[in-house]
């Protein structure tokens, strides 16, 4: 699976309660599952098998009504945020980019932590 484009007006916050929007707008998924659902495919951004997916999310259920409710959840994410959001086959599913809060905050951190990380660098550099 390989993703195109990246659904850059779409921005998830996970820090808080859960809150999705479109283009500034607020968009309300029907479930907890689906919102927790769309959160595991946005902070982890790579193909997960369908199979991993409904075990997570449903584990308590019988395989069958597993599949069903992760196709159920997988349909409301489409119809809320388009077809192009989701990549999915047979075996697998991926959601393209979105902006994620928490996500930021880690690219930051990560900066940040270079940055000092340089400074001592080059404090060791005059030290010598």
């Amino acid at each position: 699976m390989k993703i195109e484009t990246p659904a850059a007006n779409i921005r998830l916050y996970r820090l808080g309660s859960f809150r999705l929007e479109r283009d500034s707008r607020a968009i309300n998924l029907p479930t907890r599952k689906v919102e927790s659902l769309l959160a595991y495919l946005a902070l982890f951004p790579k193909p997960h098998s369908r199979e991993h997916l409904a075990a997570l999310l449903w584990g308590d259920s019988t395989d069958a009504q597993a599949r069903h409710s992760l196709r159920t959840a997988l349909a409301a994410i489409r119809k809320e945020l388009g077809e192009e959001t989701l990549i999915a086959d047979r075996e697998s599913v991926q959601l393209t980019p979105i902006g994620v809060d928490a996500r930021e905050i880690e690219r930051v951190e990560t900066r940040d932590a270079r940055r000092t990380e340089r400074r001592a660098v080059v404090r060791d550099d005059r030290a010598a």
